[in-house]
């Protein structure tokens, strides 16, 4: 393998600032009549003083977001996506290269504020345009259906306002804060994760990441919506990308350990009891690389480990569930078979090391990042 740089982070990209991509926004909204909010994560965040992190910037508009996100991309650069049955667009890098300071983000979400109505269980939401009040109820839960002003929060960026004042002038009408000063995560309604059963993985993904616990309610909904067979409605696909947004936790495995252990693998067994301490062991391994390889590879190399573990007896749901399985088996194969030389890529031997935890890997691959 060749020696691979540690990443490094600068305005060459084609990634915008945090701020850049506020202040660009505030002068958008601030040429119309339409309120624009932040909402979901980074306000999470922010009122729990965690360091926000990249690729996290949701904005919601009371009245008509894809044209609101044409507009912002005259300032910011970037390709649009709009999704019109849902009322929503994305913004996407390469971005004009503009002053800022960290975070960078690789997209910009722009949503309409909505009202969702759910035909049946795991089926995608009709929406229609709403006030952000009701906009917020339709969210998975409480701490996520917050929504801060975006002057609000382009004068916390200037640090012009404080977290205590950002607090009084927090849009919460479901009781975010309160379950985030009492480290709940709760849905919004009793048939929350019938509607969307995807919430179940959320949920847990959030326990784990924050540290928080499940509201007594919903907790009861929880066991109801697994026993009750919910999980069957999502398709193998959707069970694959909430494995894989495991990746991006701080500790995956003990994020999927939660989903086995919470039987949400309980209808396709992606993980089972039996290949899960392997698949703990070879995240502990790769972790260690974490940092030194960079998320692109990580996250690739974690896939490979977790079909590796997987292939060889559970093939046939792989197969079912990954639709880029005949690459994704063929790159797995690789690492099981531990064949990596001067011409495997960095990915291949990380997800071997992680497999096998052989000496000679670790060297190759400390080797390939200059030293870990």
């Amino acid at each position: 393998m060749k020696k691979v740089e540690a990443p490094t982070t600068n305005q060459n990209t084609g990634l915008v600032p945090l701020d850049a991509a506020v202040h660009g926004a505030l002068s958008v909204a601030q040429g119309s009549s339409e309120r624009v909010f932040v909402v979901g994560g980074v306000v999470r965040d922010l009122l729990m003083k965690r360091v926000v992190g990249d690729h996290d910037l949701d904005l919601v508009v009371e009245g008509n977001g894809p044209s609101f996100a044409h507009a912002l991309s005259q300032v910011l650069g970037g390709s649009m996506k709009v999704h019109q049955p849902f009322l929503t667009a994305k913004l996407s890098g390469p971005f004009i290269q503009l002053p800022g300071q960290l975070p960078l983000l690789d997209e910009v979400d722009i949503a309409t504020a909505r009202t969702e109505v759910y035909e049946r269980p795991g089926a995608l939401p009709t929406v229609a345009p709403a006030s952000i009040e009701r906009d917020l109820w339709r969210r998975d839960f409480s701490i996520n259906a917050m929504a801060l002003p975006l002057a609000a929060y382009a004068e916390y960026l200037q640090c012009a306002l404080t977290t205590e004042q950002a607090v009084l002038q927090l849009v919460d009408p479901c009781g975010g804060y309160s379950d985030l000063m009492s480290r709940s995560v709760r849905t919004l309604h009793p048939l929350s994760f019938i509607d969307d059963p995807t919430r179940l993985f959320r949920a847990v993904r959030y326990c784990v990441r924050l540290s928080f616990e499940l509201a007594p309610e919903t907790e009861e909904a929880f066991q109801r919506a697994v026993q009750s067979g919910v999980l069957t409605t999502i398709s193998p696909r959707r069970v694959w990308n909430e494995l894989l947004a495991c990746f991006d936790e701080g500790s995956p495995q003990e994020t999927i350990g939660a989903f086995v252990r919470r039987g949400l693998f309980s209808e396709l067994e992606l993980v089972s009891e039996c290949s899960l301490s392997r698949l703990t062991q070879g995240f502990e391994r790769i972790g260690e690389f974490r940092s030194s390889v960079g998320t692109e590879v990580f996250v690739d190399a974690a896939k490979r480990l977790v079909v590796a573990v997987l292939a060889e007896d559970r093939r046939a749901v792989i197969v079912k569930a990954v639709q880029e399985a005949k690459s994704l088996l063929t790159q797995a194969h690789e690492a099981a078979a531990h064949d990596c030389n001067e011409r495997s890529d960095l990915a291949t031997c990380l997800a071997a090391y992680g497999v096998h935890g052989l000496r000679s890997l670790r060297e190759a691959i400390e080797a390939a990042v200059g030293g870990a």
